[in-house]
């Protein structure tokens, strides 16, 4: 099965603006065509917990309309909020997903998923010359 990883990193040092969400909008437009699974995880500094932020919502709207779901349901930063995320298709969400306390690594948490229906193995190939 293939599946598509994106992996996102908008920093917290800036303002969320709606440019962000725009184009957050045009990559799920290019994924959501494709005709495999497809993960999009990481950091992205949306207060996503948070049904007042207006970007949050602008963001659940947008997974709303691609069909797409949030899987961390925990605080994932020390300030309690949801910043980073782990979103996929209703059809390929994990089974599981953990978030380690924040401060071990960093001011963020390991997110740990499990996808059974996934195989994350590659492919052996051998060479004869």
């Amino acid at each position: 099965m293939n599946v598509v990883y994106v992996v996102i990193y908008r920093p917290g040092s800036e303002t969320v603006s709606d440019r962000f969400l725009d184009e957050l909008t045009e990559l799920l437009e290019v994924v959501g065509a494709f005709r495999c699974q497809v993960i999009v995880t990481g950091d992205f500094n949306v207060h996503a917990n948070d049904p007042t932020d207006r970007h949050a919502s602008r963001l659940a709207e947008l997974l709303t309309a691609f069909d797409m779901q949030q899987a961390v349901r925990l605080p994932s930063h020390t300030g309690g909020n949801i910043l980073d995320l782990v979103i996929t298709r209703p059809d390929c969400s994990p089974t599981k997903c953990s978030v380690d306390p924040p401060n071990i690594i960093s001011d963020h948490s390991l997110i740990v998923c499990d996808f059974p229906s996934i195989a994350f193995a590659v492919r052996r190939a051998t060479l004869t010359c």
